[in-house]
């Protein structure tokens, strides 16, 4: 058996793999008289039909079995010997296994499309600068948290008449079509006008809005509406509103009951104890923004300055092949780069991993479930407080969720081992700040 490499560039190349009679031949002689034994033929006793009757019946199957089965083995046998870093997965070339006379060919040639990177280099040092920005929680934002929890925990009531701060519930109608789109309004986050027309209002009551004049931001609108951007943009005239509904929360009050629905019982009994647990809950929040820039700066920072060729050509056709029918061309040439910057990240993280030998220990395997899991229901701490009673939930969602965890703990074993390498210095900024930051 000949296995040749054909390099067509740095990137790409074709592997061939040309098969001869004394390739495959004595694995089709080992396979006819196993089929010899176990064939049950009209007019010969169970293992003595000869063994050329069983080549007729049999002998292409078994040949496109054996072959099929050696080339399983060899490609990637060939791959792995030669450290050929493919990505992607080898495409057979289709006209040619077309083209193949199973009944008269003694001899095969097969012939592989792949999509390669070179091996590439890159340094950690403290030559590299990076900037960690750490929000500090202002008493705005602690106001903010106590605000939203009162409201969390208030009383819940449908009063006759709508006041500012009430959800208004109803149906907006077009006045010139069966366009409508059911609503909740608050007065108080409403242009003055609008917020005054709702003002005072009760169930079944009626008032004309111009659609465009309902939020000040268009995005508020789409978001309301429940539509896309371009849709809200087209949404024209006046509509009519027609209250169904009046929602009420009364926020909590701060006392001990609060806390304790907050916090579990007796854990907090001041409103000071409380406003620095909401800070600290806050802070590991922040925090965890903080790192997540961190971490998004340093991948920027590699990717720009690690520099290899990609098969970008070869991966769009992989693409396309392997989702035959689900995905077009236009599809792929929108979302490759992002595709690309993920492989090339890829890339660099497994080289990182195995030059520095890194492994992913069991521990945090189970802190990264939890971090998870805490972050789908936004409280963080949750099984901590839970004890024994969590261990069935969180050993549920890590056996359904394992490969996603595992690379997650990876990364983040990657990242850990890179700001252990470079310079990383501190700034402190605002809420705001950061926001700005993140958009950049």
């Amino acid at each position: 058996m000949d296995i040749i490499l054909d390099k067509k560039g740095n990137t790409e190349a074709s592997i061939k793999i040309k098969l001869n009679e004394a390739d495959y031949q004595p694995k089709i002689e080992e396979k006819v008289n196993q089929y010899r034994k176990k064939a049950s033929i009209k007019g010969f006793r169970p293992g003595k039909a000869p063994a050329g009757l069983i080549k007729k019946m049999y002998g292409k199957a078994i040949l496109v079995d054996e072959i099929n089965h050696i080339l399983s083995e060899s490609l990637p046998k060939y791959i792995k010997e030669n450290n050929l870093n493919i990505l992607g997965e080898p495409l057979p070339a289709d006209e040619q296994a077309e083209s193949i006379d199973w009944d008269h060919q003694k001899e095969f040639e097969f012939s592989y499309d792949i999509g390669f990177v070179n091996d590439f280099t890159y340094e950690l040092s403290d030559k590299i600068k990076i900037t960690r920005h750490k929000i500090k929680v202002s008493d705005n934002e602690i106001n903010q948290e106590v605000d939203y929890l009162r409201n969390q925990f208030g009383e819940r009531s449908n009063p006759e008449t709508a006041a500012e701060n009430d959800f208004v519930n109803g149906t907006l109608k077009d006045q010139d079509s069966d366009k409508h789109f059911h609503v909740y309004l608050k007065p108080a986050e409403l242009p003055a006008k609008t917020a005054k027309q709702l003002t005072g209002l009760k169930k079944d009551d009626e008032i004309t809005i111009d659609i465009q004049k309902l939020f000040d931001d268009k995005t508020k609108l789409a978001s309301n509406l429940r539509v896309s951007a371009e849709e809200a943009e087209e949404l024209k005239g006046d509509y009519t509103f027609k209250v169904e509904r009046i929602n009420r929360i009364d926020m909590a009050e701060i006392n001990q009951e609060f806390f304790d629905k907050i916090f579990g019982k007796d854990q907090v009994k001041t409103e000071e104890e409380f406003r620095q647990k909401i800070e600290e809950s806050l802070q590991q929040n922040f925090d965890f923004e903080s790192d997540n820039l961190l971490n998004r700066d340093i991948r920027d920072y590699l990717m720009k300055n690690i520099n290899f060729d990609m098969p970008n050509e070869f991966l769009k056709r992989w693409l396309l092949a392997t989702n035959e029918g689900n995905i077009t061309i236009e599809e792929i040439e929108k979302d490759y780069d992002d595709f690309a910057k993920e492989t090339k990240w890829s890339l660099i993280s497994n080289k990182i991993t195995k030059d520095q030998e890194l492994k992913v220990e069991p521990e945090k395997i189970r802190e990264i479930a939890i971090q998870q899991m805490e972050a789908q229901v936004g409280q963080p701490g949750i099984l901590s407080q839970m004890g024994e009673q969590a261990d069935p939930i969180l050993k549920d969602y890590m056996s359904k969720n394992y490969m996603k965890i595992y690379n997650q703990a990876q990364e983040q074993k990657v990242l850990e081992q890179i700001k252990e390498k470079i310079s990383v210095t501190e700034k402190e900024v605002s809420f705001d700040e950061f926001k700005e930051l993140i958009k950049n």
